[in-house]
């Protein structure tokens, strides 16, 4: 895993992560015997009492035994530190240039291709030519010579 550094000084600091998904590089896994994925415990409707005030509630419980798996370190980038609130949309020179480290992190990368697919079926294949470009306006018309 490589790591940049944002340099952040506050409170308030938070990390990037750029990852490459794939059986061979970085996945989810969960515990042999348990479910994937996000399970709900619905705990139903409860009366609740605040300042002298009674409130009806519904009460529900999540529940996610959720593990990583890094087979490649080398295709995982972080980026460390990020100071929240010195960003905002005019970013001074004081403030973390997010762009330039978010361009650095991708680069380092051992693959830089970073699929979002939510399927594996729906992925495209790992190295696959890229698809072809779309033709813009109009086909050229054939020129046809009549005959006298």
């Amino acid at each position: 895993m490589t790591s940049l550094e944002a340099s952040g000084i506050g409170r308030d600091n938070t990390s990037m992560w750029f990852v490459v998904w794939g059986e061979r590089t970085f996945h989810m896994i969960y515990p042999q015997g348990t479910s994937a994925g996000l399970q709900r415990d619905n705990k139903g409707k409860q009366t609740k009492e605040s300042s002298g005030l009674v409130f009806d509630v519904y009460r529900d419980k999540f529940t996610w035994d959720v593990g990583m798996s890094v087979r490649d370190w080398r295709y995982i980038s972080r980026i460390a530190n990020i100071d929240v609130s010195d960003l905002n949309a005019t970013a001074t020179s004081a403030s973390a240039d997010l762009h330039d480290l978010m361009v650095t992190a991708y680069y380092k990368l051992h693959q830089r291709k970073i699929p979002h697919c939510t399927r594996r079926q729906t992925c495209p294949p790992r190295h696959s030519p890229p698809p072809p470009a779309p033709q813009r306006g109009r086909p050229p018309r054939l020129a046809v010579r009549r005959q006298r």
